[in-house]
């Protein structure tokens, strides 16, 4: 982590394995009024940071790699809006992945980095609506995308930075990866 890096928007997250990524990619509809995040961003957030000098990020890296977790399994079963333009592939409740968020929580507000204040609510954003999305067309994406729950395996994270570009979606580059009770 001793590299000079332009970090603009950190944030921490649970990548969806290349399996998922394809599965959800081939499910996809074509509709003009929907942009797809394209599959190898697809990802679920823990914990948004933003800025941070290199002497904090090192402090930040110390912190998580001292977090402990044991590997856990997350199904994502439902499609959710937000304000009415952003679709959301969401999870069941998960004990393993709130005590997860929970202690990545933690070591932020120990680090002084400001954390959300809103609820918790775990979802992968998957794709985003130029016109407001009905429930209509809701219930249709949510029968062709997830026709069943579809299960993942999570035993890591990551401290990712999403480097803003003059195109229209942000480059996510990982910077480092964290792994669970040895």
């Amino acid at each position: 982590m001793g590299e000079n890096r332009k970090t603009n928007r950190l944030f921490i997250a649970v990548e969806l394995n290349e399996m998922l990524q394809e599965r959800i990619a081939l499910r996809r509809p074509d509709l003009r009024d929907l942009r797809w995040i394209a599959p190898e961003r697809l990802h679920l957030t823990l914990a948004f940071i933003g800025s941070l000098d290199e002497p904090r990020m090192q402090r930040l890296d110390e912190a998580l790699n001292r977090i402990r977790f044991r590997p856990f399994e997350l199904e994502l079963s439902r499609l959710g809006v937000f304000s009415q333009r952003t679709l959301w592939l969401g999870c069941e409740p998960n004990q393993d992945l709130d005590q997860l968020h929970q202690a990545i929580r933690t070591t932020l507000e120990t680090l002084a980095i400001k954390v959300d204040s809103r609820p918790y609510r775990p979802h992968i954003t998957v794709a985003y609506s130029r016109a407001p999305l009905t429930e209509h067309l809701i219930a249709q994406l949510d029968n062709e995308l997830v026709p069943e729950p579809m299960s993942m395996r999570v035993d890591q994270f990551v401290l990712k930075n999403s480097i803003l570009s003059n195109d229209s979606a942000p480059i996510h580059q990982t910077l480092r990866l964290y792994n669970p009770l040895p």
